[in-house]
C-alpha cells in the first residue's frame, strides 16, 4: 500500500506540472494573440482616419 500511494502521489504531481506548463503555454499563445488582435485593430484604425484625413487636406 505505502509504495501505491507514493507512485501515485508521485504522478499527480507529474501531472500537476505537465497541466501548469500547458496552461502557461496555453496562456502565453492566448496573450499573444491578443497582442496581435490588438496591432492589427490599432493599424487598421491608424489607416481607416489617414484615409479620411488624407482628402480632406488635398481639398484644403
Amino acid at each position: 500500500m505505502n509504495r501505491r500511494t507514493r507512485t501515485t502521489f508521485i504522478w499527480s504531481i507529474v501531472v500537476l506540472i505537465a497541466v501548469l506548463l500547458l496552461l502557461t503555454f496555453v496562456l502565453q499563445a492566448l496573450a499573444f494573440a491578443v497582442k496581435a488582435a490588438i496591432l492589427v485593430f490599432v493599424a487598421i484604425v491608424i489607416v481607416v482616419l489617414l484615409n479620411r484625413t488624407l482628402p480632406k487636406r488635398s481639398r484644403d
